[in-house]
């Protein structure tokens, strides 16, 4: 009996070390909830082996072990695929889906890894062996006999054990609040969780849920940060340390386009150190609406981004402790202010893009002539990144139309049936302006069908997917080669922008998919179709194939730029691009060929390109730190909308705000520091001394926000929001304007 038990115990620690070597590398790990979790299952597992006769207990033994090596088989391809661990959420809400559409990838991924996954299976070759090979006394090495009432015992005592270890670690960790307890139970970042602690234990959690519930602090008011003499100098401001290296001299270079104007050494609040250029004609910040004919031009309104939010009557009408939690922590938070760019682009059309698997690398002066001209012109932010999400792209594009950090998993699925007034639709609406969006795949996928009517876009695709032709079909539009896979961004754009350019007005979202992985030119359409372009480069295939599906979307840009400039629309259109997140996909070692530099286990592997471009403007570089939950905040700011910026995480990158760089596992990017949670790498970049209170209130600023913007998604906290609100400031879209819907939107 006892030998059935170290034996299922040696094959989860052997499992999980050769899983911990294969997706994490020699990194440390914390055996605390591990070890307790083990004995749990190898328990549990001897003792139901021994419940039958040896016939049936052989059949359970190796079902046991045949399962436990599916699920390390499972998370391991998974986790190469698409460094993210597989969690329930993802097999019940996206396994169909990954199933259709991610078969590719899915069988890449278990070839690159069958060594791994042979390896794994060791244990039930070996487990053969022993159960056949007798020793001197002709004893089974492994005997699976029925086990008697003492060995049951002591089994039952074994599995009651381990379960009782692993809630006392959890309960003096939940008591003295100990950074082990917080990260595995309160804090769940999966990567984090199964790096760390195992991959049990991370079933474990996903399973659980928080081992208790959270405190009423969950939600702490706002912390300011301390008073530092010289923290925010302009001299000091913004700079980037190692781990922030530059993206290299073609990458970042603007073409001299812009001015260089040092900001005032003294200020009451710290200058976001931009280079400026001039803003575009008609800027309401250069505006002269009193008729005032002295030269003195009119006082900039740095007035707070805020609107009439009534705090007591969203306390007296909350319904329940939470939302009275997230109105008191919204209500201290501060508010970025107006700035000289508020407004610059009243009354303009917006097309917004996230760019599937887009990074610095795709970006060729020859070979991606316009992409390369709209990251070193417009707005050319030199610090922008783009962290990956549990969900990826989906959760990458939830970031990027909310201005919210992800919660866990599904984010933007989960945000179709709550209220979502504070999107870029929304605040269109109020000025009459219709909103499209388009896809060039399925209408269903990751329920986008759902997700985006009740954000106020009108939602197409290019193919149906699984739903109802009668019901969906009028939400597909036609496009030639809609059956490449990836499908191609170019094509997307001619059979899409003739539905909006003779409006007066439009707002347009694009979500691309030509820069999809696998990068090879042999189960990617759109690489296979560049590869000729690239053939010179000297890459590996992976590389070149990347950059060749890039020339797609490349193609699809000049399209549109093309086409708004014979309309006439281009000098009043913003194009805004921003990535769902690096080309994780490919091999590290091949990207950090492209980038020229070592990206593992860096942030520098989430520095990204946004683009933020208008034909008309002058170029503006911008140093400060930002990254995609900003882009909502900024773009609101430019269009002159009036909305409140304690509404999400994100900050107008454009404001005197401090920045802060939030990352899924709580890693963070501020004007002075860098940190980096999972390898525990801190850098002052200041050129000040460390500075631990600092420190520890940026921790809690992130944690708040996180907390908050959870809340926001989990109790559809904006519905409340808006009661409280004015009726001026309720946006009104014409529900025959959006796709069908089973729930309202507003």
């Amino acid at each position: 009996m006892l030998r059935v038990f170290l034996y299922d115990l040696c094959t989860l620690l052997y499992m999980e070390i050769l899983y911990h070597i294969g997706c994490s590398g020699l990194t440390p790990v914390n055996p605390l909830i591990a070890i307790p979790v083990w004995i749990l299952f190898a328990g549990l597992a001897s003792l139901i082996t021994g419940l039958f006769h040896k016939k049936g207990n052989r059949i359970v033994f190796f079902a046991i072990l045949s399962l436990t090596w599916l699920l390390f088989a499972s998370q391991l391809v998974y986790m190469k695929i698409f460094k993210q661990p597989l969690l329930m959420a993802a097999v019940t809400n996206g396994g169909k889906d990954a199933l259709t559409h991610y078969w590719r990838e899915a069988l890449t991924g278990i070839l690159h890894a069958s060594g791994w996954l042979l390896l794994l299976a060791l244990p039930i070759a070996a487990a053969v062996l022993l159960s056949k090979k007798h020793r001197a006394d002709n004893k089974r090495l492994l005997p699976l006999e029925r086990h008697t009432k003492k060995e049951r015992l002591i089994n039952a005592a074994i599995t009651a054990g381990g379960l009782c270890s692993f809630f006392l670690v959890c309960v003096i960790g939940f008591s003295a609040k100990t950074e082990y307890y917080e990260n595995y139970s309160e804090f769940y970042n999966p990567h984090g969780v199964i790096s760390v602690y195992g991959v049990m234990p991370s079933v474990v959690r996903d399973l659980s849920g928080p081992i208790f519930p959270e405190t009423g602090d969950s939600l702490e008011a706002w912390t300011d940060v301390p008073d530092t003499n010289d923290a925010a100098s302009p001299a000091n401001a913004f700079s980037g340390g190692s781990d922030v290296a530059d993206l290299g001299d073609a990458a970042l270079s603007n073409d001299g386009a812009s001015a260089s104007v040092t900001p005032p050494a003294s200020s009451e609040k710290p200058s976001p150190v931009i280079q400026e250029g001039s803003p575009a004609p008609g800027a309401s910040s250069t505006d002269n609406p009193s008729g005032n004919l002295s030269d003195e031009p009119d006082p900039l309104d740095t007035s707070p981004n805020v609107l009439p939010v009534d705090f007591e009557y969203l306390r007296e009408h909350a319904g329940s402790d939470e939302i009275i939690r997230l109105a008191e922590y919204m209500e201290s938070m501060p508010a970025t202010n107006r700035n000289e760019y508020t407004g610059m682009f009243e009354g303009y059309n917006l097309i917004y893009l996230t760019a599937e698997g887009f990074s610095p690398y795709a970006v060729d002066e020859t070979l991606t002539p316009t992409l390369y001209r709209l990251v070193n012109s417009g707005f050319v932010f030199h610090q922008y990144y783009v962290p990956l999400w549990h969900t990826s792209t989906s959760d990458g594009e939830y970031t990027n139309l909310t201005g919210l950090i992800p919660d866990q998993q599904f984010s933007m699925r989960r945000s179709s049936e709550i209220s979502m007034p504070f999107s870029l639709p929304s605040f269109f609406a109020l000025e009459g302006v219709h909103s499209y969006a388009y896809h060039n795949h399925t209408l269903d996928y990751y329920k986008r069908h759902l997700s985006h009517p009740n954000l106020g876009y009108k939602w197409q695709a290019s193919s149906l997917g699984d739903l109802d032709a009668s019901v969906w079909g009028g939400q597909v539009f036609e496009m030639e080669h809609a059956d490449y896979w990836p499908a191609s961004d170019l094509d997307m754009m001619k059979a899409t922008i003739p539905q909006y350019i003779n409006e007066d007005r439009f707002h347009v979202y694009y979500m691309t998919v030509s820069g999809h992985m696998n990068y090879n030119f042999g189960g990617n359409r759109m690489s296979s179709l560049h590869r000729e372009e690239v053939a010179g480069l000297p890459y590996s295939n992976e590389g070149k194939a990347y950059i060749a599906c890039n020339i797609e979307l490349d193609l699809a840009l000049e399209y549109l730029i093309e086409e708004l400039d014979a309309a006439g629309k281009l000098e009043n259109t913003v194009i805004c691009l921003s990535a769902d997140h690096y080309p994780y996909g490919m091999e590290i070692a091949n990207l950090e060929e492209l980038a020229g530099k070592p990206l593992e286990n860096t942030l520098d592997i989430f520095r990204n390109y946004l683009i933020l471009w208008n034909s008309e403007m002058e170029t503006v570089t911008v140093e400060k730190p930002a990254c995609s939950q900003d882009v909502l905040p900024t773009l609101l700011n430019l269009f002159g909308f009036t909305y409140d910026s304690r509404l999400y995480a994100g900050r107008d990158i454009l404001s005197d705000s401090a920045p802060l760089v939030i990352f899924s596992d709580r890693s963070f990017i501020t004007d002075r520091v860098l940190y980096h949670k999972t390898t525990g790498h801190t850098e002052w970049t200041d050129g000040m001394e460390p500075d631990e209170e600092y420190l520890d209130v940026i921790k809690k600023q992130v944690r708040g926000l996180y907390n908050y913007t959870a809340g926001i998604l989990n109790n559809d906290f904006y519905r409340y929001v808006l009661d409280a609100l004015p009726e001026e400031y309720h946006p009104h879209i014409d529900p025959d304007w959006t796709a069908p819907h089973p729930s309202e939107a507003f």
